[in-house]
């Protein structure tokens, strides 16, 4: 499934993107986050359960689209798995 952000980002629900540094500390600001594992989560839904995931994971950026009933082992073996492609 896609989904198209306001700001015009298009992003597939579970599918990573790496990030810069600025972008992962811009969106920390933006809204008050929800903390998990290495990372967060925006405390607003893009659409009905789904966030936006941020995670710093060995010095690199990336954020996903997940749903927030998924657990941070879901989250981080689809990262480690996205990462080893």
């Amino acid at each position: 499934m896609e989904y198209i952000s306001p700001y015009g980002y298009s992003y597939k629900i579970e599918e990573w993107k790496e990030i810069s540094e600025e972008e992962y500390w811009e969106m920390f600001e933006i809204l008050p986050p929800i903390f998990f594992g290495s990372g967060f989560f925006m405390l607003e839904a893009l659409t009905g359960i789904f966030h936006n995931y941020y995670i710093k994971w060995k010095g690199r950026y990336y954020t996903a689209i997940f749903s927030r009933n998924d657990t941070w082992e879901k989250i981080k073996e689809s990262l480690e798995s996205f990462i080893k492609e």
